[in-house]
């Protein structure tokens, strides 16, 4: 299998990389222009898989808890079942808070 890793804005890309045998974006960074669960799932859904989608620059550092299970309910709801929930960049930083980090996995596992 392929897994792309890119940050950043490269949804006008995207149709060339799914051409090229690329079979899932990693992250999906949630904040880059078009880079949203609601964009990628009108346009790519059911094309290619999907690695992250869970904002890790604003809501994983400032939501509460049940603030992350929505968002990551709302991105399943919009990418499952081709997705893996993840942050959307390649890691947590230490100003993540702890129980950000189990709502979403608790949410993932619903």
């Amino acid at each position: 299998q392929v897994i792309l890793h890119s940050c950043g804005s490269i949804y006008r890309v995207i149709d060339r990389l799914i051409d090229s045998g690329v079979e899932c974006l990693h992250p999906l960074q949630a904040l880059a222009r078009n880079m949203d669960a609601a964009y990628l799932a009108e346009h790519y859904k059911g094309r290619i898989a999907f690695l992250g989608g869970i904002d890790t620059q604003d809501l994983l550092v400032h939501g509460t808890p049940e603030q992350i299970k929505a968002d990551v309910r709302r991105v399943k709801a919009l990418l499952a079942p081709n997705l893996i929930v993840s942050p959307s960049h390649e890691a947590l930083l230490l100003n993540v808070p702890p129980a950000n980090v189990v709502a979403m996995a608790e949410a993932a596992r619903e």
